[in-house]
């Protein structure tokens, strides 16, 4: 089965594309407020979404002190929906 690709317009700010997933009130009530939605976006069409690494550095708030103590810590992230890593050296 070929899922037909989402097209939106480009460069609105208006339009709104939701993930397979999100809760259909949450669709429901944005669409009450006005806001134009492409709800239950799947598969390949989330590849409008974009994707992202980071890789962040500091002394969190929320580290054990023995931790905190020793200094910066470096925490990194992928975006699970990509073929991505996130790599510092």
């Amino acid at each position: 089965m070929v899922l037909p690709i989402v097209r939106m317009e480009t460069g609105s700010l208006e339009h709104v594309a939701m993930e397979r997933g999100i809760p259909d009130a949450v669709v429901t009530d944005l669409r009450n407020m006005g806001h134009n939605i492409t709800a239950d976006v799947h598969g390949w069409n989330r590849a409008l979404m974009g994707r992202g690494q980071v890789i962040a550095r500091g002394p969190w708030g929320f580290m054990p002190p023995q931790v905190r103590e020793r200094g910066d810590v470096y925490w990194a992230g992928t975006d699970p929906r990509a073929d991505g890593a996130a790599l510092g050296y």
